[in-house]
């Protein structure tokens, strides 16, 4: 095997799997500012909870499996 394929082999998926997830953190970014745009009327204890999910989502995700 050469040493391009190797590295094919090595960073291919991951890399693939980065800009999926990349992308559906977007979606989920997304939607939240629909969310608050759109539903301004809303509590705010509700709210309060959205933007602590999208905290803990944005820094803890990964490590919390969520």
């Amino acid at each position: 095997m050469t040493t391009d394929a190797a590295f094919q082999l090595a960073w291919g998926p991951g890399t693939c799997g980065f800009m999926l997830s990349l992308a559906l953190f977007g979606a989920t970014l997304g939607q939240s500012i629909f969310y608050f745009w759109y539903f301004q009327d809303d509590l705010k204890s509700l709210k309060a909870v959205v933007l602590v999910l999208m905290y803990v989502k944005s820094t803890l995700g990964h490590p919390l499996g969520i």
